[in-house]
């Protein structure tokens, strides 16, 4: 089957070659004939091209000949007519220099003559009686552009700084005049009337409308009229609004004179009055100075934007701010005054003294819960900081009471807190001298805080959070008010410490007393003073902690001037270590003379305490550094240190309390016994460290001390090496 296939397969390649064979044959016989065709129509237009080759050689001898006239045409033209051009282009030159030469001169005389028309314009404007100001500042306007603006020309001539100088004096006396004219027709009163209780001012407008509205519009135009404007609007503050806002004034009002006569310069007047006098000035002010300029404003609309600023802030501030009301009860009245603000500030309109984008009244008055709240706020803050300036010194005796517990359910309610059987003086403050001013401030806060129970829900918060900006600014204000006084007087230091901690006392009771009292929306938030009880316990503890230390270091310079340093060195006591000790003690019972009366005695115990404990240690110190210590010194150290043992106990309440408040009492009492001791008692008393010795002096000290005290022998070299740490 196989051998099959590829002989068919044989026989088709070969027919398949025969027939490519052919192909090309037929193809070549094409391609020669094709040749042959080409050759004879190749050879048929050459012969046709030999027909016109010799006729063009003429044409091409003829275009060379026209072409060589025509270089020699256009040399001559060159050679002949430029010369001739030249000769056009300098004449026409010429002609034009001449041209501009006449036409500058024409500009010039016509400059020259504009300016001769204004000068002589000016000149009829002076020599008129009554001056048509405005025509006048037209001519100047011009003048200036004549003479300054467009002097591109004129300034070269030689004549040209007389016509800029006479331009500027015609400037200066219009400008004079129109002054003037405003000083003598816009007339303050130079007297002041001395009256009973104040002063009297007036204000004449002696020209009429249409001669205000000439001058007013030739100092606009001459740029002169904003600087009598400002003058205008500072006297018209100073003189006229100022007072009707801020004293007792009465208006009178004539066809061209307002007069203003202070009547209680102390007196705050009545707001219906305020408005009435100011309603009387303004008519005044728009009835003279209603008067159109050109820009589409009058007068009175330029003099109202520069006097709209100081007016709305003195009548805010000076005025409306101060019947804002503080309590609930006056909140029902403003409702009257706030339809009086209604109506003024709609006369204000009426006369085009603000425009609707400038209510600034309505925008003010809108939210009188807000300002009602804000002004409350501010008075009780201003109040606080009148309290907080008053004398530390000017105090009370707290006597100790029981506070009312809260209930227990409250508690029950509001945590999961088990009832416990608390001690009734659990909530009891010490018995101390306590500041005024600081009982003051917890009333403040007492008030602040039932007025939140009373008021609507939306002000306890901000009452809420003014009670707490008192106390931080009690911390932070007191310490700066009193601080010469907090850093050099004892009481003053004292006191403070007590306010802080009183205060600190009641704000913790404060949560409880009023939480639920306040209206039920608002006992969701945090109602605590807890972090500001913390805040005020820091401070008035580092303020008495300071004072500690600079009392401290008061009584340790003494000591350093004592000489107790040097006593090795002397057969001796020096008679100033016996001095300063005596003074370190007289320090200690000033200390009790100012601090007994005002700290809590436990606070005076331990302060008290901690005070002499560090002095004590000090001397205990200096006296076991020394090396060599006579038996003169020893026995007059022992003597001068039972001194201190008799004297500062009675600086406590009861002399016992040394023994629990000074730590290191015992220690110098085990050093005077030491100071006056044999070796023998001294190893008694260090009883292999566990006697009275041991407990208060380690093995190095002691060891010290009988090197100092005691000269070297065996019996001392045996107790030394007895004398071990423990």
């Amino acid at each position: 089957m196989s051998s099959f296939i590829n002989d068919l397969l044989l026989a088709t390649e070969s027919c398949k070659e025969e027939d490519r064979k052919d192909k090309i044959n037929v193809i070549k016989k094409e391609i020669s004939k094709l040749k042959d065709v080409i050759n004879e129509f190749t050879t048929a237009k050459n012969d046709e091209l030999e027909m016109f080759i010799v006729p063009n050689e003429k044409l091409v001898e003829e275009c060379d000949e026209l072409i060589s006239n025509m270089q020699y045409l256009r040399g001559y033209i060159k050679n002949t007519v430029n010369v001739n051009l030249m000769l056009s282009v300098d004449e026409l030159h010429k002609f034009s220099m001449d041209l501009k030469e006449t036409n500058f001169g024409l500009s010039l005389v016509n400059h020259l003559q504009e300016i001769v028309k204004c000068f002589k314009s000016i000149e009829n404007y002076q020599s008129v009686k009554e001056k048509p100001y405005t025509t006048a500042a037209l001519t100047l306007n011009k003048l200036a552009t004549l003479v300054i603006e467009r002097n591109h020309n004129i300034k070269l001539l030689n004549v040209y700084d007389s016509i800029k100088e006479e331009y500027g004096r015609l400037y200066e006396q219009c400008t004079q005049d129109l002054n003037f004219f405003w000083k003598q027709n816009i007339f303050w009163s130079d007297a002041e009337v001395e009256l009973q209780s104040g002063k009297s001012f007036s204000l004449s407008i002696k020209c009429s409308k249409d001669e205000l509205a000439d001058v007013t519009q030739a100092l606009d135009y001459l740029h002169k009229l904003s600087r009598c404007m400002e003058s205008l609007t500072a006297k018209l503050n100073l003189l006229i609004i100022n007072p009707i806002i801020n004293s007792s004034c009465q208006i009178n009002v004539t066809d061209s004179t307002l007069k203003l006569e202070i009547l209680d310069k102390k007196q705050v007047p009545a707001i219906e009055d305020v408005f009435e006098n100011l309603k009387t000035f303004l008519e005044f002010l728009h009835d003279h100075f209603d008067v159109p300029l050109d820009n589409d404003e009058s007068v009175f609309i330029k003099l109202s934007n520069l006097l709209l600023e100081n007016f709305s802030t003195v009548l805010i501030e000076d005025c409306i701010s101060k019947i804002i009301p503080t309590s609930t009860t006056e909140l029902e009245k403003f409702e009257f005054f706030v339809r009086k603000i209604e109506e003024f500030q709609t006369f204000l309109l009426q006369i085009k003294f603000i425009s609707e984008d400038h209510m600034f009244l309505s925008k003010y008055t809108m939210d009188t819960d807000k300002l009602y709240i804000d002004k409350k706020c501010e008075k009780l803050l201003e109040s606080a900081r009148n309290i907080m300036k008053k004398d530390l010194h000017d105090t009370f005796l707290h006597k100790p009471h029981i506070p009312s517990i809260p209930d227990a359910r409250e508690y029950q309610e509001s945590s999961d807190i088990k009832k416990t059987n608390l001690s009734k003086n659990t909530f009891q403050f010490p018995e101390c001298q306590i500041s005024k001013s600081a009982q003051e401030i917890v009333d403040l806060l007492h008030e602040i805080l039932e007025d939140a129970c009373q008021c609507l829900d939306k002000y306890v918060y901000r009452l809420f959070y003014t009670s707490r900006n008192i106390i931080e600014m009690y911390a932070a204000l007191v310490p700066e008010i009193h601080k010469s006084f907090l850093e050099t007087i004892p009481q003053q230091v004292a006191l403070f410490h007590n306010n802080c901690i009183y205060l600190s006392h009641h704000l913790l009771l404060l949560s409880s007393k009023y939480k639920y009292r306040i209206p039920l929306q608002s006992q969701n938030f945090n109602f605590v003073y807890t972090d500001q009880s913390v805040l005020l316990r820091q401070v008035g503890t580092e303020y008495f902690l300071n004072h500690m230390k600079y009392q401290r270091d008061i009584i340790f310079g003494i000591i350093r001037e004592s000489g107790l340093s040097s006593i090795g060195q002397m057969p001796e006591l020096p008679v100033t270590t016996e001095k300063a000790i005596r003074q370190c003690i007289r320090q200690l019972e000033l200390l009790k003379t100012v601090w007994i009366e005002i700290l809590p005695v436990k606070v005076y115990c331990r302060t008290l305490g901690c005070i002499v404990n560090d002095v004590v240690e000090d001397l205990c110190m200096k006296v076991c550094s020394v090396e060599d210590i006579s038996a003169n010194v020893a026995s007059e150290l022992a003597i001068l240190f039972d001194v201190i043992i008799k004297r500062v106990p009675q600086v406590f309440p009861d002399p016992i309390l040394i023994q629990q408040h000074v730590q290191k009492w015992r220690k110098l009492r085990e050093l005077i016994i030491v100071l006056g001791a044999s070796l023998k008692e001294i190893e008694d008393r260090w009883a292999d460290g566990k006697g009275p010795l041991a407990n208060e002096f380690n093995a190095q000290s002691v060891k010290q001390l009988i090197r100092a005290l005691f000269q070297n022998t065996d019996r001392r070299s045996n107790l030394l090496s007895k004398i071990k740490e423990k």
